[in-house]
Formats: C-alpha cells, structure tokens, sequence
C-alpha cells in the first residue's frame, strides 16, 4: 500500500506498508515526475518500516522505473528511507556509494520526521548509516506474482 505523507513543499515522503504493488509503484513515479517539474532539486522520505512483501512484478517495474529516473539524478538531493531491515538498510547504503550525486541515509523505523526533516535539509555531505552487507534478499520478502 502507497500513501504520501505530510512534508515540506521540496521533499517527497511516502509511506509503504503491506505488500508493494505495481500501481504503487505507478504512484511513486507520478509524484516523483510532478517534483521532477516543479523543483530544481529536492529531497525524498520512503517509509518501508511496514512493507511486508514485494511483489515479483513490482520489483521489476521499481526496478524499470527507478533506471527511467536515472536521468534526472541531479534532481534528488537526498534520500531517507526509514525501516528496521538490514537488508533494505543495505541497499540504500549501497546505492549512496554508487549514485555519489545523491546522498542517502537509513533510519530506524519510528524516525519519519527526523527522516523527512533530513531530507529537507540543505545539500552538506554527511555520513550515511553502515550497515552490514546483506548476501541476498530474504525469500519472504518476494511475494510470488499471481
């Protein structure tokens, strides 16, 4: 399930919980294509503290969409994502040593307005979290297209 979550005009923050879904998926792309025109850059919050499964095809379209977005790199300034997930901690640590334009930071879940008020604030460099490489995502997570 995708909902948007109060924040400041120049960040993004969404919620998801339950299992993520292609229209989901949809969702996020939309909101990001509407501040990708109305900012020249800004921040994003992705709350994944509920999530309980991917779907396969979702996963496949994230992964087409997020590689679509690619371009507009320069845009994101920073990036929270909230879980209590190692592995998905892991990803977006990694993900921050590979995009250096973009800088990424996890936070425990509960933290959604430290994690929104960080990525509204301004373009300083700062440490990202560590967190252990995870060696594959759990199965449990992957939830079976239908």
């Amino acid at each position: 399930m995708f909902e948007k979550m109060v924040a400041p005009d120049n960040v993004i923050a969404i919620r998801l919980s339950d299992t993520l879904t292609v229209d989901d998926v949809k969702h996020y792309k939309v909101l990001v294509e509407e501040k990708i025109a109305e900012h020249e850059r800004f921040g994003m919050c992705v709350d994944m503290s509920g999530i309980n499964k991917i779907g396969v095809d979702a996963l496949t379209e994230d992964a087409k969409v997020e590689f679509e977005l690619l371009t507009h790199v320069t845009k994101f300034r920073r990036c929270a994502i909230v879980t209590d997930r190692s592995w998905i901690k892991t990803l977006a640590n990694t993900f921050g040593h590979l995009i250096p334009l973009l800088e990424m930071k996890s936070f425990e879940g509960g933290e959604c307005a430290a994690a929104i008020a960080w990525a509204a604030d301004g373009p300083a460099r700062e440490e990202a979290k560590t967190a252990p490489v995870a060696s594959a995502m759990p199965e449990d997570v992957i939830a079976k297209s239908a």
